[in-house]
């Protein structure tokens, strides 16, 4: 190893929370994971949660958030609406 390097892992980070396309998202996510998505603190997800701004329900003391809220929230629409649905 090179002197003055050494090797660290990010503190408190699942590498299961890192996703590569949408697909890969589960369909309803906890704090810590739309947090990641969105690259913001856990506080910050709570916050927009508390105000309204970012939908979800609290199951317990725990927040869940839907995919679809998180997509809504970026302003990314899904592949279903992406593609037109039925046109007549």
């Amino acid at each position: 190893m090179v002197s003055g390097l050494t090797r660290r892992t990010p503190h408190k980070v699942r590498s299961n929370y890192y996703y590569t396309n949408w697909e890969e998202v589960p369909v309803v996510l906890d704090v810590p994971a739309a947090s990641i998505i969105l690259g913001v603190h856990n506080d910050t997800v709570q916050k927009l949660l508390r105000l309204g701004k970012l939908s979800g329900k609290k199951v317990g003391k725990d927040w869940r958030i839907p995919k679809a809220a998180i997509m809504d929230y970026l302003g990314v629409q899904s592949n279903a609406q992406d593609k037109g649905g039925d046109e007549a």
